[in-house]
């Protein structure tokens, strides 16, 4: 057992001492140690709940500063930027709400 805990030593060491390589494991060991595929799935999950407000503050801002129709407008702007999926469940319910806007991108 004591030459397998050595051998272990010494691999881990060469490991690290090599500048790129030393740099990954690091990276990958502290992407497990804390826990960083759950944070960055909340974070996807934040930023996607975040867009629908967003969207309502952009559209309000646009309709009192702007012309008519510029508030669809900048909807189907802001909701391009987003995934097939997310685009493809909001655009429903920006044509209920501006219904000039439709076909618009």
């Amino acid at each position: 057992m004591r030459l397998f805990s050595e051998a272990s030593r010494r691999i881990r060491h060469a490991a690290l001492a090599t500048p790129g390589l030393r740099v990954l494991l690091l990276a990958i060991r502290n992407y497990i140690l804390h826990q960083s595929a759950n944070q960055a799935g909340s974070l996807a999950f934040s930023a996607v709940l975040a867009m629908f407000p967003l969207l309502i503050l952009l559209s309000a801002s646009a309709a009192f500063f702007g012309k008519p129709g510029e508030a669809a407008a900048l909807a189907h702007r802001v909701v391009s930027y987003a995934p097939q999926v997310v685009r493809e469940s909001l655009e429903p319910v920006i044509d209920r709400c501006w219904p000039s806007a439709a076909g618009r991108c």
